[in-house]
């Protein structure tokens, strides 16, 4: 019996001891991305660009540089899946350029087969939330690709498993172009409150596109340029109403 209850308090010990070295992150985010062999080598620069723009782009280095820390790692996924980029912390704009140069820099595999398998694609990326050197308030796991299931584990249980385990939300940005892509990401891949799906229309449109859905998932949604247009032109009507309400008083 005290052999047992040493042995309980050594674990319990040591778990504790873990989770007080992880650092806290707002948001633990991982971007699955699709290399199969529909993937040809333009598509997959242009798929990669994307991922560097979005970490590029002013707003969302904003959002960072604002106090929402994120934890981010880059898996390229077929038949198998293997990690890009390693967990990096961005809390700055510098760190998130950085991030983004060790994205553009990240060569595309060669060993992990031409097919495509989310589903296990989702089974390896899972575990490495809880094998990191950070707990977030959220985990969300980040899905983009051209075609469906067609060979591995199953997508949908994989998803299921997924969000039994702890992860928030799985996200989708399906590449469209592909019959039945778009209902595949969403009934399989997307899950979890709040979860959404953000398509694509083909590999020209995939930076737009995956520059959107990052900034929903660390800030919600990023106005873009013509909305701050419009929020600029609506303080200056403000503006100008309280400066007539002023005279009046006055």
């Amino acid at each position: 019996m005290k052999s047992t209850l040493l042995t309980a308090c050594i674990v319990l010990i040591g778990l504790s001891s873990t989770t007080a070295q992880a650092q806290p992150v707002g948001l633990e985010l991982e971007l699955l991305v699709d290399v199969s062999g529909s993937v040809d080598d333009a598509r997959f620069t242009l798929q990669r660009q994307g991922y560097v723009d979005a970490f590029l782009d002013p707003s969302v280095q904003a959002a960072i540089a604002s106090g929402r820390s994120v934890a981010v790692t880059l898996i390229y996924w077929s038949t198998f899946a293997e990690t890009a980029v390693p967990w990096t912390l961005l809390d700055s704009a510098a760190s998130a350029t950085s991030f983004a140069a060790a994205v553009g820099s990240a060569v595309r595999p060669s060993g992990i087969g031409m097919e495509t398998a989310p589903g296990t694609a989702l089974n390896f990326a899972t575990p490495l939330f809880f094998d990191n050197a950070f707990v977030g308030s959220r985990r969300i796991i980040d899905v983009s690709g051209d075609g469906r299931e067609n060979v591995g584990f199953s997508t949908s249980a994989a998803r299921d498993a997924a969000l039994a385990q702890g992860v928030d939300q799985i996200n989708g940005l399906p590449i469209l172009g592909d019959f039945g892509v778009l209902d595949f990401y969403r009934t399989d891949i997307q899950g979890g409150t709040g979860s959404f799906v953000q398509p694509a229309n083909g590999f020209a449109d995939f930076g737009a596109a995956v520059r959107t859905k990052i900034g929903r998932e660390i800030v919600g949604d990023i106005p873009e340029p013509s909305t701050y247009a419009l929020i600029g032109l609506g303080l200056g009507v403000i503006g100008w109403l309280s400066r007539r309400r002023s005279k009046r008083v006055d």
